[in-house]
């Protein structure tokens, strides 16, 4: 949870960075001008933000698909990089498998952030994260069923 509020933080902070170098912003202009510029930009959003916790929900489920992708791509570049220096083929075929399984983890864990947030009924909440769980385990039981089989095929010549 911690976590996606750091994220909020900086995607705000960012916002402001743009908004602030968009304008132009010379010298002359007044520090005073630029923060009730600032305010009277963003108060309107950070207020409904702040008082709709299924906004809250929403944009941390929207903040998570980002997160996500942006995470598994780089991870996997960097892991991709160090598989490709080896004279292995399983290592590249293990770094493959993984990659669907860490993406839909980190999807999952912010969608279950999310809805967290939003004002669901007990029932509701419980039957939401016992249906992701069961979607993890399905997916991490497919991972290992192909990573088993691709070791399978790649050592079936070998005695």
């Amino acid at each position: 949870m911690i976590f996606f509020r750091s994220i909020s933080t900086l995607i705000t902070t960012a916002f402001v960075i743009l908004l602030c170098s968009r304008q132009g912003l010379a010298e002359t202009i007044s520090t005073a001008a630029i923060n009730e510029n600032i305010t009277s930009t963003l108060l309107p959003a950070i207020t409904i933000i702040s008082e709709n916790r299924w906004v809250q929900g929403t944009l941390i489920i929207l903040i998570t698909f980002i997160i996500a992708s942006l995470t598994t791509w780089l991870l996997f570049k960097i892991i991709g990089a160090i598989t490709r220096r080896t004279n292995f083929a399983l290592d590249d075929k293990i770094a493959s498998l993984l990659h669907p399984p860490l993406y839909y983890t980190l999807v999952v864990l912010g969608i279950n952030a999310g809805l967290d947030l939003m004002p669901l009924s007990d029932n509701l909440r419980i039957l939401s994260q016992r249906i992701f769980h069961t979607l993890l385990r399905s997916i991490y039981n497919d991972a290992f069923y192909r990573l088993v089989s691709s070791g399978r095929i790649l050592y079936s010549g070998t005695s």
